[in-house]
């Protein structure tokens, strides 16, 4: 339906009609109270895995890369700069659905262990929320990964921060240590968010 105005923004973002109820957090911030959003997924063959989002400029008016809503149990991270539509009335956003979040690390220096033999410190660099794929082409981890190696592509939204990510990083998730071995644009997401491909040591 057309929107030229707040009258007809108010009758699209009624949830008895087009509209859902979520929960926005800022970046760094805390959870705003519930409020309506549409949300829409491109059709095959474009991209099944990219969500979008219509948020009135009245509820956030300043989204940006890197902050979540929060749909039914699936949280979604926007992953490209918001443009204004809807006459100026409401942001268009888009957003990743996210598996689980993550924590990025950045060696800090050295220091010796018990042997004498260097070590490398590691702080936290970012916490953030990812999609996460595992080599097999699977959302969900297998028993061989309770056990033994695995391969994942962590997809996260390209925030300033993540932008700087390197290789020599590395990332904690599920119990591990994860070595990085590649940082690229996401294929699957698009420029907005960036491919992650880490590696975790057998147990």
């Amino acid at each position: 339906m057309p929107v030229e105005s707040a009258a007809d923004l108010a009758c699209f973002f009624n949830v008895e009609e087009f509209a859902e109820l979520a929960i926005y957090t800022p970046v760094g911030g805390a959870p705003l109270p519930a409020f309506a959003v549409v949300h829409s997924v491109l059709p095959p063959p474009e991209s099944p895995s990219v969500h979008h989002f219509l948020i009135r400029v009245v509820d956030v008016p300043v989204p940006i890369v890197g902050d979540l809503l929060l749909l039914g149990d699936v949280r979604y991270q926007i992953a490209a700069d918001p443009k204004r539509v809807s006459q100026s009335l409401a942001w268009w956003c888009t957003a990743i659905p996210c598996t689980a979040e993550v924590v990025f690390q950045r060696s800090s220096g050295e220091t010796e262990d018990a042997f004498g033999k260097a070590r490398p410190m590691w702080a936290e660099y970012s916490r953030v929320w990812a999609a996460i794929r595992y080599a097999e082409g699977k959302e969900e981890r297998t028993a061989a990964h309770e056990a033994g190696a695995a391969a994942a592509t962590f997809s996260v939204a390209r925030t300033a921060t993540m932008a700087g990510l390197r290789v020599t990083d590395r990332l904690l998730f599920d119990d591990a240590d994860w070595d990085i071995s590649s940082v690229t644009p996401s294929r699957q997401f698009g420029d907005g968010a960036i491919d992650v491909v880490a590696t975790r040591a057998a147990r």
